[in-house]
């Protein structure tokens, strides 16, 4: 298992993903895991890229353990020395903007010199900017491992909570370009540009509009190929009407008052500036009850310059954004094939039991509406709840549960998707499974769970 290295002072691979920078801590901004030693130039090898969209707060290090797992469950089943050889997984995940614990994230600004920095400083991105700045990224890390491997990968997206949201409208955007292309219209970034100056202070306009244009430059210029999205995994998914949940409901009432983001982030602000660090540790582990690694990820974010803030701002923005299901036939499934030609993306929904931002009725009424029933309804997005007690949290202490799930549903996507797995035989695929089964599961997964928190737990000051 490889990660990709956050040295500052290191630059990428021609096949990695950009490197960014790391914390104090060791904390880092993104993660990359592959096999340095698999050829992904080999004749008849299926490259895959699992690309994780995270929640909100959106610091990846929170998804380590979970990241970790579903990589070594992967690798036990696909790639060399496995069941399936001749086809390959790489998994990368990065942290949203706002939320960096390692080096300021504005990378994506155009012409630095022209923002005032201030407005460099002060910004802070909602869900539409959120949903331009992943896509950027997700264009990137394709051209960069296009680059290095001659052979781009089809992608996978994993969506969590309000990850799953932006999961589904780069679903939109990927086929709203594709039937554009066929028809022959070409593709017009802005039209699908979703920020606007009225969603923030007039004092960020500055930066939204160099951010603005740098991703529509990123998403349409150049030539760039279009990623080959095949499939989004989304786990519990605050897709429609999030302000109908319990916490929906309470954050809305919050969010009306005047300057809440500002003042709570003050408020954590001056405690981790008038308590020593020892104290203000120990004061968020008896309000967290968090452990080790994640624990320090929760340090990190309430230390950081913008990340409470980044929080609550995204998250009222969260309530006004996400209401009624706004998504047609290209991205939910249709009987009748895609007027672009190209197979549409296959969607799998893992809903909590009793999941706190997402109401019963809310989920229900979505799959009813829009999951598959009857056989014949194989074209509709596979939706399931968890019976396991999973929460809505589930990175911090229910990777594995989740991992093994999502592993199912990568080999069904594998399945459909590779020619090479295609041509298995049912006894093959069979024993294939199994074998992942067993290898993901029992006193191997504790293992690889222990080892993952021993290896990878940042120890806190």
């Amino acid at each position: 298992m490889n990660r990709l290295s956050m040295d500052p002072s290191e630059k990428s691979t021609p096949d990695q993903p950009p490197a960014v920078a790391t914390n104090s801590t060791g904390l880092q901004d993104a993660i990359y895991l592959r096999n340095p030693f698999t050829n992904t130039r080999a004749p008849g090898t299926e490259r895959y890229l699992v690309f994780l969209i995270t929640g909100n707060p959106g610091l990846v290090e929170y998804y380590r353990s979970f990241l970790n797992i579903l990589y070594g469950g992967l690798s036990k089943k696909y790639g060399p020395g496995a069941d399936v050889r001749n086809v390959v997984f790489e998994v990368y995940g990065r942290s949203m903007a706002g939320f960096e614990v390692g080096a300021a994230d504005d990378e994506y600004v155009d012409n630095k010199s022209k923002v005032p920095k201030w407005a460099r400083r002060k910004k802070y991105y909602s869900l539409d900017e959120q949903i331009d700045i992943v896509e950027k990224r997700l264009v990137e890390c394709v051209e960069q491992l296009t680059r290095g491997a001659g052979r781009a990968p089809k992608i996978i997206l994993v969506g969590h909570s309000v990850g799953a949201y932006i999961l589904l409208e780069l679903v939109r955007r990927h086929r709203e370009r594709l039937e554009r292309k066929k028809r022959g219209k070409g593709v017009k970034w802005e039209d699908q540009q979703t920020t606007s100056d009225d969603s923030s202070s007039s004092r960020d306009i500055p930066l939204r509009r160099a951010a603005s244009k740098a991703s529509k430059a990123t998403r349409g210029g150049g030539g760039r190929p279009e990623p080959d999205i095949v499939a989004g995994i989304c786990l519990f998914p605050t897709v429609v009407n999030i302000h109908e949940s319990r916490s929906g409901r309470l954050f809305s009432s919050l969010a009306r008052v005047p300057f809440f983001p500002t003042l709570t982030s003050s408020l954590v602000h001056t405690l981790r500036l008038t308590l020593p660090r020892p104290v203000f540790v120990k004061l968020t582990h008896l309000i967290s009850r968090m452990q080790a690694h994640n624990l320090s990820v929760t340090v990190a974010w309430l230390r950081s310059p913008r990340g409470v803030h980044q929080t609550l701002a995204m998250a009222a923005d969260e309530m006004r954004t996400i209401g009624r299901d706004r998504w047609d036939a290209e991205v939910w499934g249709a009987v009748h094939p895609s007027p672009s030609n190209v197979a549409r993306p296959k969607l799998y929904f893992y809903f909590g039991e009793r999941d706190h931002w997402v109401a019963d009725e809310t989920r229900d009424d979505l799959m009813r509406l829009r999951g598959r029933g009857e056989e014949g309804d194989e074209w509709r997005p596979w939706m399931e709840i968890d019976r396991l007690e999973v929460p809505h949290g589930f990175s911090i202490k229910h990777s594995a549960v989740v991992a093994d799930k999502v592993l199912e549903y990568v080999d069904s996507i594998v399945r459909l998707t590779s020619p090479a797995r295609k041509s298995m035989s049912s006894d093959e695929f069979s024993l294939a499974r199994n074998r992942l089964s067993v290898a993901t599961s029992g006193s191997q997964r504790n293992s690889l769970v222990s080892m993952d928190r021993a290896t990878l737990a940042s120890p806190v000051e």
